[in-house]
């Protein structure tokens, strides 16, 4: 359970219990008020106007958990997926770390901050976006100078559409966007996993697997590829370390647009094996057999011109564009199954 309270910006703390409200995370400040009665919505009427202090003011999100017991070689770490945006984050009432950029993952390790069994309070400030952008001048864009210049937006890793756009309103969005979470996991650990496409035929395709590992030890590496019926492509197995491991794949199923195929799609995981063969970690991921090119040759049908295409699996396709609009003003209350259903709409 998370609760949320808001103070004049350098003044706030997450002492004392008045103030506080609850707010979900994933979630949003705004939704939170709105639920607690302290913000009219701010897509009727003008509630967007009535909504613009909430920008300027200094939040503060906290919650509790008990520590777990770590066997040896474990770490505890906070994983926060989506911090929205300027954060310093609390455990005990000490800093442990800041975060600058809503579109990337934090993680904090506090393996030496926690006690097993017992309950630890976790707090996160929230500073007002334009008051913590970085020093310094960047041109603001001529269609928007004066809301540029107020908020300072262009000078920092946040949604630029929560100042206001053409289709939404100015809401500078603020709270943990995405999942939080205590993770308990051993220190040997795959840091890295790409999959790379690198010639395909209707024989065969030739594919590149990188892996990163950290703290491996005496562990070991099992590689596995299964087509999409199940059955495996590739496998690999030996010592824990950093890879770069060629492959072929025969009679390759292709992935298409929708407008050319289907989207077959092959399964890659990645395990760390201790000695006496306990899985320490893993990564998993669907992956699409394609090569994708840019294709700016010389155009043979118009001299002096050259193409703008791009070419799939060695096929030329005309690529058309599309705007996607965020789901909603706050972002933080969309779920899986909400994009999952916009972009099945799209495809359809």
């Amino acid at each position: 359970q998370w609760e949320l309270r808001d103070a004049t910006p350098g003044e706030g703390s997450a002492s004392g219990d008045d103030g506080w409200i609850p707010v979900s995370a994933p979630g949003d400040a705004y939704v939170a008020l709105i639920e607690a009665g302290r913000l009219s919505h701010p897509f009727q009427g003008r509630g967007e106007a009535d909504a613009a202090w909430v920008r300027d003011r200094e939040w503060w999100q906290r919650t509790t958990f008990v520590a777990p017991a770590l066997s040896p070689g474990e770490t505890a770490e906070l994983v926060f997926e989506g911090l929205d945006t300027f954060a310093t984050v609390f455990l005990d009432g000490e800093e442990i770390g800041r975060a600058d950029n809503m579109f990337r993952r934090w993680v904090f390790d506090i393996s030496d901050r926690v006690e097993a069994g017992t309950r630890h309070k976790l707090t996160i400030r929230f500073d007002p976006p334009a008051l913590a952008a970085p020093a310094g001048t960047l041109p603001p864009w001529t269609a928007f100078t004066d809301r540029v210049s107020r908020s300072r937006r262009n000078q920092m890793r946040k949604a630029q559409f929560g100042w206001g756009w053409d289709w939404g309103p100015d809401l500078p969005t603020v709270g943990v966007w995405r999942e939080a979470r205590l993770e308990v996991r051993a220190r040997a650990r795959l840091t890295d996993l790409r999959f790379t496409t690198l010639t395909v035929g209707p024989e065969a395709a030739e594919a590149r697997i990188d892996i990163g590992v950290s703290g491996a030890g005496t562990t070991r590496i099992r590689v596995t590829l299964s087509a999409p019926d199940g059955t495996t492509a590739f496998r690999h197995e030996g010592p824990a370390a950093d890879l770069s491991l060629p492959v072929r794949i025969d009679t390759p199923q292709l992935w298409w647009t929708a407008d050319l195929g289907r989207q077959p799609l092959y399964t890659l995981t990645a395990a760390l094996l201790a000695d006496d063969g306990r899985e320490v970690d893993q990564i998993r991921q669907d992956v699409g057999l394609r090569t994708l090119e840019l294709d700016q040759s010389p155009d043979p049908d118009e001299p002096d011109a050259t193409f703008f295409r791009f070419v799939l699996n060695g096929v030329p396709l005309f690529a058309k564009g599309a705007c996607w609009v965020p789901a909603s003003s706050f972002v933080g209350e969309v779920d899986a199954a909400a994009y999952e259903r916009l972009i099945d709409q799209t495809v359809g």
